[in-house]
């Protein structure tokens, strides 16, 4: 027998149906609706945030290019104090760093750099912070400290500027060959980038001719 024997009991059959079913179709409905939503106006907040830390940035640059070292302290510290999540912060504290140092402040100069470390992750930013690190370290002659900032490198370990530091790290520890080693290696580097060597270059010569005034 045909479960469904007239027009009236299928309709019926919907209705009952709908009683058990339609609110959580509905609720089902309006959840779904509000996530899109919110995903959009979520979306929407990010996108104005990274316009404002884009502008703020800009801003930074302008005061740098202009030589208003102290206007450009302050729109630093503004966009990574506002944007820390954002890789804006970051550059504005490798500025910070950058200003540090020509001021002479080295210690104030760590700090924002290991701020990068701190909220950059694995980034390119955080390896251009570690190697300058590394710099500041060695300016200081604290070898072991800068030998620790080159470190876990990853595949940016053979990159010209890595190759060049590591290879200055192991001339201040007294590693004359392990340097010139390091140095070779960031002249190959330099070729395949298309870079400079001449400064690297240098680094070797001098080796050389240190080494040709022993007695």
């Amino acid at each position: 027998m045909d479960p469904y024997a007239s027009e009236n009991e299928q309709i019926q059959l919907i209705k009952d149906w709908w009683k058990r079913n339609g609110k959580p179709i509905i609720g089902g409905l309006c959840i779904g609706l509000g996530a899109i939503y919110g995903w959009r106006a979520w979306q929407s907040q990010v996108n104005t945030r990274t316009d404002e830390a884009s502008t703020a940035y800009e801003e930074l640059l302008t005061h740098v290019a202009e030589h208003r070292s102290e206007s450009a302290s302050r729109a630093a510290h503004r966009l990574v104090e506002s944007h820390q999540d954002s890789q804006y912060a970051a550059f504005a504290a490798l500025m910070l760093a950058r200003l540090a140092v020509e001021a002479g402040d080295v210690a104030k100069a760590r700090e924002h750099l290991q701020w990068v470390l701190d909220h950059a992750g694995k980034t390119e930013l955080a390896r251009i912070a570690r190697l300058r690190l590394a710099r500041l370290y060695l300016e200081e002659r604290n070898g072991a400290h800068a030998a620790s900032m080159l470190e876990g490198q990853g595949v940016a370990a053979d990159s010209v500027l890595h190759k060049e530091t590591e290879g200055d790290v192991l001339l201040a520890q007294g590693k004359i060959e392990a340097a010139r080693k390091a140095y070779q290696e960031a002249l190959a580097a330099a070729g395949t980038a298309g870079s400079d060597p001449s400064f690297v270059q240098m680094k070797l010569d001098e080796i050389g001719e240190a080494e040709a005034s022993l007695p």
